[in-house]
């Protein structure tokens, strides 16, 4: 126990999971159970995704389609990365092959076969981020399509945040190719802008920290 107290930054993961079963534990009759998945669905938020489709919607209409080509030549990319990291990896000795991002509790990185583990606030704050834009934009796209969103929410898989909208599947389906894949490829599109911009704000620090 002395041991955690010397270790501020264990402690402090401890403390957000505690934090984290409080908040569920008090709000527990509202959150569905799907397999090992804690789903909490509320309407809060859906005015903010509608207003924000309502304006310039021409603007999201092009951001989306242009969402669409760039996330099937990003799925040709993938498949070929993957591909060649199996291949690497089963003909060259000693390469490095295909390995999950996990958190760490510790404020350091590591490493290990098949794994690569980070400071877990990194991991958490960056997942966060990943997840709001993700669906956020999915909301947008289905607001623009003029598909009902039925609901928002949040959950949890163990120490992981989730963030879902939930569409009207039976108003998308009606919808046509275009509206669709908007909805669709709208995540990654998402994704992808925030990884530009988290990109370029780091590459702006370096340069003023080297400077």
């Amino acid at each position: 126990m002395s041991e955690l107290w010397q270790d501020p930054y264990l402690l402090s993961v401890l403390v957000f999971a505690a934090i984290l079963a409080l908040l569920i534990y008090k709000d527990r009759r509202k959150f569905e159970r799907q397999s090992i998945v804690l789903l909490r669905r509320t309407q809060r938020g859906k005015n903010f995704i509608l207003k924000t489709a309502e304006d310039h919607p021409s603007f999201w209409k092009h951001l989306g389609t242009s969402g669409v080509f760039i996330g099937f030549a990003a799925s040709v990319f993938v498949f070929y990365t993957l591909i060649a990291n199996l291949f690497r990896a089963a003909t060259v000795k000693g390469a490095g092959g295909l390995a999950f991002l996990l958190p760490s509790p510790t404020a350091t990185a590591s490493a290990g076969p098949g794994f690569l583990a980070v400071p877990f606030w990194y991991w958490i704050i960056a997942i966060g981020c990943l997840v709001v834009v993700h669906e956020g934009l999915h909301g947008v796209m289905s607001a623009v399509g003029k598909i009902k969103i039925k609901s928002l929410g949040w959950g949890v898989l163990a120490v992981i945040p989730l963030a879902f909208v939930e569409p009207d599947e039976k108003q998308l389906q009606k919808k046509g190719f275009f509206v669709q894949q908007r909805v669709f490829a709208a995540g990654s599109l998402a994704n992808f802008i925030l990884a530009a911009i988290s990109l370029v704000i780091l590459s702006f620090g370096f340069a003023g920290f080297y400077g």
